[in-house]
């Protein structure tokens, strides 16, 4: 459990994210390989990576922007999920579709009275 507990998962801000990426490119241009790098910044190659992508040239306020916008977003997406739940759903106690093709309404019916084709 000990391997478990020094490696604790930290989310780090757009700002610090901008911050260690300068502090790579300084660290990569005075001739250091990317895993000391990564190691001195404290996060994995793949992060370094992912943040290069994600993150690579933007200026602090530029990504902070980013962040808000995208958290905005996820909020958005969460607010319509739940309208189109609420609204467009159709309810399910006794209603099914017609079984005719020409007529695509809803028909209400009782379990005992349901139609049955004969054989």
């Amino acid at each position: 459990m000990a391997g478990k507990d020094s490696q604790v998962k930290k989310r780090h801000s757009a700002e610090q994210i901008v911050g260690k990426l300068r502090q790579a490119d300084v660290a990569l241009g005075q001739g250091l390989k990317v895993p000391q790098v990564c190691r001195q910044l404290g996060i994995s190659e793949q992060t370094c990576y992912r943040w290069r992508q994600k993150y690579g040239g933007m200026a602090p306020e530029v990504a902070k922007q980013l962040k808000a916008l995208e958290k905005e977003n996820a909020r958005l997406k969460r607010v319509h999920r739940l309208w189109k739940q609420e609204h467009l759903q159709v309810p399910r106690l006794g209603l099914r579709p017609s079984l005719r093709p020409s007529r695509r309404t809803i028909t209400r019916f009782s379990h005992n009275a349901c139609p049955r084709r004969k054989r």
